[in-house]
């Protein structure tokens, strides 16, 4: 009981704290924390850092704060405990709470053999709890990352905006396919 106590007296603080520092802000959808880089070069973490931040602008516009402007955000001091948050569900939730956003999104970059490893987090501010993760290996470097990164974005933070394609070859004549009750021919 006192810890559900203690953490609705944070989340006032917070809010509070919101509206004193942000009052003519409006509401950001996306607040994109950063990726951090577990055992890769700062230089790959950047670069995948820029590509989803340029994601995340499509998809939003400007609903979106980039991890340069939380970082201002919690460059005052009385915020410095979140500044050093990065993957605590209740941490990246006051985050959000004080940058006025919806969600939250965090991620990390990992090596894994000549492969690199994404993994992103997508925290619900109102409903504090994690609203999906996704993790996608990328190889290669500049376009040849871009589009499955943009692929597992998409997928996380608007799965209905998604979509793919499917290629048949077949060399059977007068083969017939089926989907969803249509016929293709």
């Amino acid at each position: 009981h006192t810890m559900a106590h203690n953490r609705m007296l944070r989340l006032a603080w917070c809010l509070i704290l919101a509206l004193l520092l942000c009052p003519a802000t409006a509401q950001a959808g996306v607040a994109f924390v950063g990726l951090q880089g577990l055992g890769v070069s700062p230089s790959l973490t950047n670069n995948l850092e820029r590509m989803v931040s340029g994601i995340l602008e499509d998809l939003v516009g400007p609903a979106m704060l980039t991890p340069k402007q939380v970082e201002d955000l919690l460059s005052d001091p009385e915020l410095a405990a979140l500044s050093r948050c990065r993957g605590q569900t209740s941490c990246l939730v006051d985050l959000g709470a004080i940058s006025n956003s919806q969600v939250v999104l965090t991620g990390s970059v990992a090596q894994l053999g000549s492969s690199a490893v994404v993994m992103l987090r997508l925290i619900d501010v109102r409903s504090d709890t994690e609203r999906g993760s996704i993790r996608h290996t990328v190889r290669g470097s500049g376009k040849q990352l871009l589009e499955p990164l943009r692929k597992a974005v998409i997928k996380l933070i608007d799965p209905s905006r998604y979509s793919g394609s499917i290629h048949l070859l077949c060399n059977v004549e007068g083969a017939l396919v089926k989907l969803d009750g249509q016929s293709f021919g």
